[in-house]
């Protein structure tokens, strides 16, 4: 595999982790204000959803580092040119 072919093959793993970032963050923003809105009503947060949008979170920032990674593999093949 030459150094075109593994650029593309990290812009398109770059992609693909992106649009599952917003997925995440979608459904992340959603149930906070789903949250939001069950505080205002009784005063108190849902305990399932915070753990929800604890974990929605962690999976956002694991593949934040993945595609830091990833674009640092692609700068260091850049580098190397």
């Amino acid at each position: 595999m030459d150094k075109k072919e593994k650029l593309q093959n990290i812009e398109e793993k770059v992609t693909q982790l992106t649009q599952k970032r917003k997925e995440l963050f979608n459904e992340w923003a959603y149930l906070i204000k789903k949250n939001e809105r069950l505080y205002e009503l009784d005063n108190e947060y849902d305990p399932e959803i915070t753990k929800q949008v604890d974990k929605l979170l962690k999976e956002q920032k694991s593949i934040s580092k993945k595609i830091m990674k990833l674009l640092e593999q692609a700068d260091n093949f850049i580098i190397d040119e």
